[in-house]
Parts: C-alpha cells; sequence; structure tokens
C-alpha cells in the first residue's frame, strides 16, 4: 500500500482546494490508507476507482475509502479533496452510521453522489470554514466541521451497489453484504450467511438476485476478485500466497475462477497492469 501523500506527517486529515491537474505526485496509481471525499467543480476529465472508470461531473462529490485503488491521472479543473484518517473522529455509534449511509468501507458501493446548486450553495459555506481549521491545524474544529460536512452529504447519498438502480432496500440485504466484507476470506457457501441472519440458503439468494441482481457466492466472488487485483497490481506475492490469503489452498482452482470471472489467469492480469 503506497502511505498517504496528502496528509502531512503527524496529522490526521488534511484540505486542499486544487485547480487542474498539479505535478505533485499524489495522482499515480495507489492504494489508499486513508479516505477521500473529492468535489469536483467541472464536468471534465475522469478516473478510476477500483479498476472502474468514472466521469468527472460538476458537483459529483467522489468518496473512497481504504484499500481501494485510485487511479487520478485523468483528473483535471476544480477539485475540493479532503483526506482523513479514522484516528480523526471518535468512534460512535451515530459517527459509524454516516460513514455507513455514505458507502465508506463498502467494496460495491456506488463511490459518489450528485449535488444539485442549492446544495452545493449550502456546502461550500461549510468548505470555506474547513479550509480555515486546516490552515490553523485545529483538529477539534476541523473534526466537528467534517463531521457535518459528511452529515451533509448523507442527504444526497442514495443506497445503491454497482450492479443496481436506486432503491429502498431490505436492512437484510445490507446486513448480508456486511458480513461478506467481513468473512469473504473464510466463508464461500451462502449457508453461513443464511444462518447469521436466520433464513434459508434459498430466501437469502432470493433477497440478493432481487435486490443487487446476483447470488450470494457471486457476490462473494466478486469481491474476492476484486481483492486479488488489488493484490496482484500493487504487491509482488506470488499468485500461490494471494490464493491462500483469500482463502483457497488449492491455487489452480483460485487462478481458475479467477480466469473465469476476469478472463485472463492473475499472472496475465498482473503481466497486463504494468505494461
Amino acid at each position: 500500500m503506497v502511505p498517504s501523500k496528502i496528509i502531512p506527517e503527524g496529522r490526521a486529515a488534511k484540505v486542499l482546494n486544487i485547480q487542474g491537474h498539479e505535478p505533485n505526485g499524489i495522482w499515480l496509481p495507489h492504494r489508499h490508507d486513508y479516505y477521500e471525499v473529492m468535489w469536483s467543480l467541472e464536468s471534465c476529465g475522469h478516473h478510476a476507482i477500483d479498476f472502474i472508470q468514472y466521469p468527472l461531473a460538476k458537483n459529483r462529490v467522489f468518496l473512497i475509502s481504504p484499500d481501494q485503488v485510485h487511479d487520478a491521472r485523468q483528473l483535471k479543473g476544480g477539485l475540493r479533496v479532503i483526506a482523513f484518517k479514522s484516528e480523526l473522529f471518535e468512534h460512535t455509534t451515530r459517527q459509524q452510521a454516516t460513514m455507513f449511509t455514505l458507502g465508506f468501507d463498502k467494496a460495491f458501493a456506488v463511490p459518489y453522489l450528485d449535488l444539485d446548486e442549492q446544495g452545493a450553495l449550502q456546502l461550500n459555506k461549510l468548505w470555506q470554514l474547513l479550509e480555515e481549521a486546516d490552515q490553523e491545524q485545529n483538529s477539534a474544529l476541523l473534526e466537528s466541521l467534517l463531521s457535518s460536512y459528511l452529515r451533509y452529504l448523507c442527504r444526497y447519498k442514495q443506497d445503491t451497489s454497482l450492479s443496481s438502480e436506486p432503491r429502498t432496500l431490505d436492512p437484510r440485504v445490507l446486513k448480508i453484504e456486511s458480513l461478506i466484507e467481513q468473512h469473504y476470506r473464510s466463508y464461500k457457501r451462502c449457508d453461513f450467511y443464511a444462518a447469521t441472519i436466520n433464513l434459508t440458503a434459498k430466501r437469502t439468494n432470493e433477497l440478493m438476485r432481487n435486490s443487487r441482481g446476483r447470488t450470494v457466492t457471486t457476490s462473494i466472488i466478486n469481491r474476492v476478485c476484486l481483492e486479488a487485483k488489488r493484490e496482484l497490481t500493487f504487491t509482488t506475492k506470488s499468485v500461490q500466497t494471494i490464493a491462500q490469503q483469500l482463502g483457497y489452498e488449492d491455487s489452480s482452482y483460485f487462478s481458475r475462477l479467477f480466469k473465469n470471472q476476469e478472463g485472463c489467469s492473475p499472472s496475465d492480469y498482473r503481466l497486463k497492469m504494468f505494461k
């Protein structure tokens, strides 16, 4: 993982007002070790989060979590960026709920929201205060303002995944996805997740199909392959080591599973990423 190049040593957050693609080294592909909220002020350029490309749009706010891969080489125009570490906040239930609502630490949540003109106007007032607190290096004030900033963004965050349209979700689906995020390395069968929420495997898969368009098993495989791609891109670990860390003793089976999902073997994927 590439350490933070945005947050100064000894601090837990940094506020940046960036115009254009400044040659400061922070845009090269990297794996985050911090949270980032990036507000695009113009509809130009694009970037990739976890290997998926997203266009920039005016008043679109991107939400990037630790461990995610960010390729920002094609960013352009005005950007307002807040980078922060989890240690900035006290881990209260309210703060955890805010982060959850925004989709932080959810591998397959849509990583952005769109503000309307009124929302952008109101958020701009908070932004100006955040800049002042950052310049003063007032951590307590910065924490309070950032909490308000994030809570305001919650107004514009619909619960969506990369494979679904905005909708009101059954809370059990969110629970299943949370469990998959916690246990995908160890538990590959639907039965474990179904038992945890006191449903049958059949009913659990029905919930996931209806809400996400995929089964529990497919969701687990997607998560495994995403983590494999991160490891193949940013570490020199062998395919066998990656397979074992993801819960597969048979690396040949893991390689076949990866190829079926991604269209190439893990070794070929690594070579492709470094061309």
